[in-house]
């Protein structure tokens, strides 16, 4: 048999020529098994699972789910959130939004579960405090620093003064989520409500009774604020805002007959409005009643209702991630509010859900809300736009709550 001979330090090294090609082969694979793995396979499915689900296998989802969170969870508190053009995310857009509203949602996500008591959770919080406006208890899509009014785009788009750009008004979506996100961290005393109540009074639409979306005489002459849709009031927005107040011990007498009044127009939720996914509305009102909102229970009973006639010739194949979570999710919170037995029921979704999740824990993302064009703009092409909104990090979260939920308020 052949041999090779190396010189090193003036001894000879003797090798087999086919143990040589085994231990090059052998080198090769170890390297190929253990090298990092692209995005795309840290991102690809688990495996599919039968028909049965166990206990364990949702523990063991929900723990990979959180890790996923602590994991890409940046060192302020954020998380990346993105825009796309289609609620699936197919065509997801380059452009990076501020995190503060997909912190948010997280953070609400994680409350009600074992998940609250984590760092993860605190230093989303604390970003979430650190970005009150003022004294107010009042936060702006863009963050406390007003990231829009430094963004070279919206400069030159809206032609504001480079030396003083104007402010982003707060919006009623992210003062009513800001309020649950911080529900017991940030104390409002009653003359702050008092006076909140005639802030926001300003706004509320004489013909519906509902709030619109922008205050938009906040920052009076130093604010602007895009119009999608008008500024018409967002029915979705407006049920977030109801769990706000009754969590804060605000009157929502006015503010629940008006949404229920809204409600009752045919397909209502196909409306111009930044919240159209029926189980994503009846999440937001899922939240209201776990911050001790009552009048939200019946909303959130008619949501559920109408999204299963809307779906009931559809398979949970057709939802997105964050339609078939939120409907899993609020369905188990409402059975065990009406003491129904809907475990079984649930099941098929509950598999489809856990199907999806990917090998580093997550659920691909899909879109939340969506923001569409300014009425007033719409003959400028750059102004002709409609974007779906969301993050990895906040379909997780959703997808989480929902196995919590299921698991432990479903029978």
């Amino acid at each position: 048999m052949r041999k090779y001979s190396i010189q090193s330090s003036g001894k000879n090294i003797n090798f087999n020529y086919q143990m040589l090609i085994l231990l090059v082969f052998v080198a090769l694979l170890v390297s190929f098994c253990t090298a990092p793995k692209t995005d795309n396979t840290a991102q690809q499915q688990v495996p599919k699972k039968t028909t049965q689900i166990s206990s364990a296998d949702i523990d063991s989802s929900m723990n990979r789910a959180f890790r996923f969170l602590a994991r890409t969870q940046q060192g302020d508190g954020t998380w990346i959130y993105q825009s796309a053009k289609d609620k699936a995310f197919k065509r997801i857009l380059g452009k990076k939004h501020p995190p503060l509203y997909g912190v948010m949602n997280v953070i609400v996500s994680l409350q009600h579960t074992p998940y609250q008591k984590t760092d993860t959770y605190r230093k989303g919080l604390k970003y979430i405090l650190e970005n009150q406006l003022n004294s107010d208890p009042y936060w702006t899509y863009d963050g406390k620093d007003h990231a829009y009014s430094k963004d070279k785009m919206y400069i030159e788009a809206y032609k504001f003064d480079p030396k003083n750009p104007p402010l982003l008004e707060p919006d009623i979506g992210m003062i009513s989520l800001g309020w649950m996100a911080t529900a017991a961290n940030l104390q409002i005393s009653e003359a702050t409500r008092q006076k909140v109540v005639a802030e926001l009074e300003k706004y509320k639409d004489k013909e519906t009774g509902l709030y619109k979306g922008f205050l938009d005489d906040y920052y009076g002459d130093l604010g602007w604020s895009w119009y999608d849709y008008g500024n018409e009031p967002s029915i979705g927005a407006n049920i977030q805002l109801l769990g706000a107040f009754e969590q804060r011990g605000i009157d929502g007498t006015a503010l629940n007959e008006a949404i229920v009044k809204a409600m009752q127009v045919k397909d209502y939720w196909k409306q111009p409005d930044y919240f159209r996914l029926l189980s994503v509305m009846a999440d937001i009102a899922s939240n209201g009643v776990m911050h001790n909102c009552e009048s939200c229970k019946p909303i959130m009973k008619q949501l559920i209702s109408d999204f299963e006639q809307e779906f009931q010739n559809q398979s949970y194949k057709d939802l997105v991630n964050t339609e078939l979570a939120c409907y899993i999710k609020a369905k188990s919170h409402l059975c065990f509010l009406e003491d129904q037995t809907c475990k079984e029921g649930l099941k098929a979704a509950v598999i489809e859900l856990c199907e999806r999740q990917r090998l580093d824990g997550s659920w691909k993302v899909a879109g939340l809300y969506e923001a569409g064009y300014f009425p007033e703009r719409a003959k400028e092409e750059q102004w002709k736009y409609h974007e779906f909104f969301g993050s990895s990090a906040e379909t997780t979260s959703i997808a989480l709550k929902a196995l919590y939920f299921y698991k432990n308020l479903s029978k």
